[in-house]
């Protein structure tokens, strides 16, 4: 997908592309299109060694507070409050990620709270890999105009990037939350401290250089000579600042292309109409819904108000997750399209009752068979939804 080669200017429009699938009878009225911007993403977040390796899991969902590089605090002679106020950013930070905001029934996350974040890998930065992240900001602008959503799991710091704002250090908190705060305690070391670290083995883990590891393993210099230039209590400030700085430059160049990619399709003074927080709720959408919402934008045919009661009913114990999946197999979206035109769905009733639900996700529309039982309605609901995520499997 990324690989081919679509006009900029053809993807302004309300379905950019048609989308076939060999074998299937499929008549892409939108359905499928959504389908796979949805599993454009979904491979996007998938593990190097199966997708692509454009985008890789932040260091927030790789650190702990235990990894290496944050044993300072575990040292005998480091006061006890450097031991506390690490274990307690840990917390909030969590609590942080689990923060919701229920916005009119759609439920977002103030850090995605639940899943990974994903930022670029910074190995690939060749011109092939960069012409594939501008081809992706190509999509994103398509999609835009298409008003369809991408689940992409980015933090507001890259969100940011593509509308050429500058991230502050505070966005590193979404992104590498432990790292930041083990540079700022280590920036305020006393002289005493510092000189203990010094003298301990290197293998205790403590000693300090200026350089550090990427997000993918890497050693970057902050300095000439930074990964064998051990850091005195006197550097500590400029170390801080330049091992920030290094943080915040992480992926800028991948960034850069995608937001490239993106201007060509979308004018940057649109763009600028938007904070990033709405640019990430425009394209990606919500992350959850409540159920109330789903019948306020329900269309009942055939007189379906028990069995759609009890749908509403399951969706509500069932969590978060089958409330996707139910989106998904309804509609093609991995996420909530935010824009109200787009919500409405539509239940009618099939003609045997043997049918297990139908979906057509070109016009939001399912089937259902009358049942006279509620937990073999839900049975046949939940098989649905578990086994049928893809085009005919119905």
């Amino acid at each position: 997908m990324l690989r081919a080669r679509i006009p900029p200017h053809a993807l302004r429009s309300e379905q950019t592309f048609v989308v076939h699938l060999s074998g299937k009878m499929t008549n892409d009225q939108g359905g499928p299109s959504l389908q796979l911007l949805s599993d454009l993403a979904a491979e996007l977040h998938s593990p190097r060694d199966q997708g692509l390796p454009l985008f890789v899991p932040s260091r927030n969902d790789q650190d702990s507070p235990n990894s290496h590089h944050l044993l300072v605090h575990q040292i005998p002679s480091a006061s006890s409050s450097t031991s506390t106020s690490v274990s307690t950013s840990a917390s909030s930070h969590q609590h942080q990620r689990d923060l919701t905001v229920s916005v009119g029934g759609l439920h977002t996350h103030s850090s995605l709270a639940g899943h990974a974040v994903f930022v670029p890998n910074p190995a690939c930065s060749s011109s092939y890999y960069l012409a594939l992240y501008r081809r992706l900001g190509n999509l994103i602008g398509g999609a835009m105009y298409a008003r369809a959503n991408m689940a992409l799991s980015w933090p507001l710091l890259g969100w940011k990037r593509l509308l050429g704002e500058q991230p502050t250090v505070d966005d590193l908190r979404e992104v590498s939350g432990h790292r930041l705060q083990f540079v700022l305690e280590q920036a305020q070391c006393t002289r005493e401290q510092r000189a203990l670290y010094n003298s301990l083995p290197e293998e205790e883990g403590v000693w300090l250089y200026w350089s550090l590891q990427d997000v993918v393993g890497h050693e970057v210099s902050l300095c000439r000579g930074g990964s064998t230039r051990r850091l005195r209590h006197e550097e500590q400030a400029d170390w801080a600042a330049a091992y920030l700085s290094a943080l915040l430059d992480e992926g800028a160049a991948q960034w850069r292309a995608v937001r490239e990619g993106l201007l060509a399709v979308v004018p940057a003074h649109s763009l600028r109409l938007l904070t990033a927080a709405e640019l990430r709720m425009f394209v990606r959408g919500a992350s959850d819904y409540s159920v109330d919402h789903l019948r306020a934008n329900l269309e009942i045919h055939d007189d379906l108000h028990r069995e759609v009661e009890w749908i509403c009913e399951y969706l509500e114990e069932a969590g978060a997750r089958a409330r996707l999946e139910f989106l998904r197999f309804v509609t093609g979206r991995d996420c909530v399209p935010p824009q109200a035109e787009e919500w409405p769905f539509t239940i009618g009733v099939q003609q045997h009752y043997k049918y297990l639900p139908v979906a057509y996700t070109c016009v939001s529309t399912l089937y259902i068979a009358r049942c006279a039982d509620r937990e073999e309605f839900l049975r046949r609901l939940r098989f649905a939804l578990a086994s049928c995520s893809d085009f005919e499997l119905g």
